[in-house]
């Protein structure tokens, strides 16, 4: 194959911007998700398969009473409301060559209701993923994560979440999202709802994510953007 010809078969599989460089595209490799069915201070969940090396991992722990947790070893945090009632808090990190499959959330100050989805996704920025988080909180069963501020490159995955302090479903995701997990503590009460989404966006701007819960109870939302890998062709 000619090297023009591998550049345009390439290019087919890529965000292409400009003549040499382009953005890789961006890929939900797996996830996972826990509850615990009683008051806790820790939470893990399990992914089916060890993270690849140099995939982003994001982790989001919601808790039912404010409480917060350590930031766990390796990790970063891209936004932190624990300390309200629903809580809520996204980390993240770029995964290691030996990277272990059970990610744990622990240290929480108060023991309460804990929820835990746990997301691998590939394609994205190795060095300071990290672009724009936003966050919103009520009450009641229309849910918003508040509008993220412009983006900083066209190409960027979007992580949306919601806690709330009922057991319910929520869905009616608007402007694109796709839910991967929405779950709630066992049947004991109290319980806690926990659901989590994304979109690939290719525009500069900023986003926003909204849902409905079927239940009405105390909520917040939050919504992260990572940015996708940068990809430079070769001549």
């Amino acid at each position: 194959m000619s090297g023009r010809a591998g550049r345009v078969l390439l290019a087919a599989a890529l965000f292409v911007v400009g003549d040499r460089a382009a953005w890789g595209a961006i890929a939900l490799v797996q996830s996972a998700q826990s509850a615990s069915s009683g008051d806790a201070n820790s939470i893990a969940a399990t992914f089916a398969s060890q993270p690849g090396a140099g995939d982003l991992l994001i982790a989001i722990a919601g808790n039912l009473a404010a409480s917060s947790p350590a930031t766990p070893v390796g990790w970063s945090v891209a936004i932190d409301e624990t300390a309200n009632a629903p809580g809520q808090v996204i980390f993240y990190r770029i995964a290691a060559a030996s990277e272990p499959a059970t990610v744990t959330v622990s240290g929480y100050g108060t023991a309460t209701r804990l929820g835990l989805h746990v997301y691998e996704y590939r394609g994205m920025a190795y060095s300071a993923p990290l672009d724009q988080t936003a966050s919103g909180a009520g009450s009641g069963t229309a849910l918003s994560t508040g509008t993220t501020a412009t983006t900083v490159q066209p190409v960027e995955l979007l992580v949306a979440a919601f806690v709330i302090d009922m057991a319910g479903t929520i869905g009616g995701w608007t402007n694109g999202f796709t839910e991967h997990r929405d779950f709630v503590n066992g049947s004991a009460a109290p319980q806690a709802g926990y659901a989590g989404a994304d979109l690939v966006v290719s525009d500069v701007a900023g986003y926003s994510a909204d849902a409905t819960a079927s239940v009405t109870g105390s909520w917040r939302g939050q919504i992260v953007t990572f940015k996708a890998r940068r990809v430079m062709f070769v001549e």
